[in-house]
């Protein structure tokens, strides 16, 4: 049987070994509550020191900005909600893109239950924001603007410096969702306009369960959960293995992240090109954008992706639809269907991200597993198939134009 090929890392990423070996000491003899006065309690709160002094230089952050949460929903609600709860009268609309993560959806639609006022902004056929439309969503009731970086289902970049410094010159909040961009380019959170920073350890190869909301310095937020724990704004015995976890992570890929977002570049460009040599029609979905590094979001016209799908996963390789957390719902992408696809090509969609563990090898037996599919499926083969040449595989091929 095929060893099974993990090209979902965009929904979660593996546990790196320095990561479960820092974790251990946490998750047994050092089990101290942080609060507590003695000396298992001191020994849990230097934990919780020196990590949030690793993870707040890693975003280029002051360690007395970084709040501990269970993740990217959470420090999302938190910001949202807090931001909410500390605003002036009059103050109370919040402005997204139409190609937000679904828990930002989930939430807001949670919030005008409560009379906040939702702004959503539109994307081109490329995931390009309309900044032009974004502009004029940002009226005097706004006060908060949150985007993804880098969007979890095309990989597409949204200029977020230049949007940030247009919210500050209108005194407007700024949430950036960077799920998909930590650990993959380099962050400096004290360089860019960005009040609130969200992010997930488990996105790059941290445990789950944990992650960090950046505010920034001044900023006012009602607490999401009441309490002493994380500056009053997030109570709650805080996960010091996990946190320990998250500090290593960061550790880790901060030393990796050049060389391996090179790499995983090198490796998605060529598996693309491959693609569309060998299934013509295939849709790079944000080709001519810039996107992160290891995501590739490729629409396949005349067939469903379930299907495809679900082949994959029968011959070892795993890959997505779309968001891990929009799953089970049998809906069209929203994201595409945002950037003018129809709900058929929004159906017909497969997004496959890398990771550190990802090889030329690997892609070279996903291109072979592919293709085969294709191969099989007479509707998909009008007589004009690219011929093989020899006993050249199509991922043999690949590796050779890697070469």
């Amino acid at each position: 049987m095929r060893e099974r090929l993990y090209l979902d890392y965009n929904a979660t990423t593996p546990l790196l070994e320095e990561v479960f070996e820092a974790m251990l000491p946490w998750l047994g003899p050092r089990f101290g509550n942080p609060s507590s006065s003695h000396r298992e309690g001191k020994e849990a709160k230097e934990a919780l020191f020196l990590s949030r002094k690793q993870i707040a230089r890693f975003l280029g952050a002051k360690p007395e900005e970084i709040i501990f949460t269970s993740g990217c929903s959470e420090s999302i609600a938190l910001a949202f909600k807090g931001v909410l709860g500390a605003a002036p009268e009059g103050k109370n609309k919040i402005v997204v893109s139409a190609v937000e993560h679904p828990v930002v959806f989930s939430l807001l639609k949670q919030l005008e239950k409560e009379n906040v006022k939702i702004g959503v902004v539109g994307v081109d056929r490329d995931g390009a924001i309309r900044l032009e439309e974004l502009q004029k969503a940002l009226d005097p009731s706004v006060i908060l603007l949150s985007l993804l970086w880098a969007n979890n289902e095309t990989g597409v970049l949204f200029p977020i410096q230049e949007i940030g410094r247009f919210a500050k010159a209108q005194g407007i909040l700024f949430h950036v969702d960077g799920a998909q961009v930590a650990g993959k380019i380099p962050i400096d959170l004290s360089a860019l306009p960005i009040d609130l920073f969200s992010l997930s350890a488990h996105k790059f190869y941290g445990p789950k369960g944990i992650g960090v909301l950046y505010k920034k310095k001044g900023i006012e937020l009602a607490p999401l959960v009441p309490g002493h724990q994380e500056r009053g704004l997030r109570g709650g015995t805080e996960n010091v293995a996990a946190v320990v976890g998250m500090a290593k992570a960061c550790e880790v890929v901060e030393m990796k992240m050049k060389g391996e977002s090179l790499r995983l570049q090198k490796l998605r460009d060529g598996m693309e090109e491959r693609i569309k040599k060998q299934w013509p029609g295939a849709i790079i979905v944000g080709e001519r954008n810039t996107r992160i590094c290891n995501t590739s979001n490729i629409i396949f016209p005349g067939i469903d992706a379930e299907e495809l799908l679900n082949f994959l996963d029968l011959n070892g390789i795993a890959v997505s639809t779309g968001s891990a957390c929009t799953r089970g719902s049998q809906q069209p992408s929203h994201v595409l269907m945002a950037m003018g696809y129809d709900s058929q090509e929004a159906s017909s969609a497969l997004r496959i991200s890398f990771g550190y563990a990802t090889t030329a090898k690997e892609i070279e037996g996903f291109l072979d597993v592919l293709f085969s599919f294709k191969k099989n499926r007479a509707d998909l083969n009008p007589g004009h198939e690219p011929k093989e040449t020899g006993k050249e595989t199509a991922g043999n091929a690949f590796l050779k134009d890697l070469a």
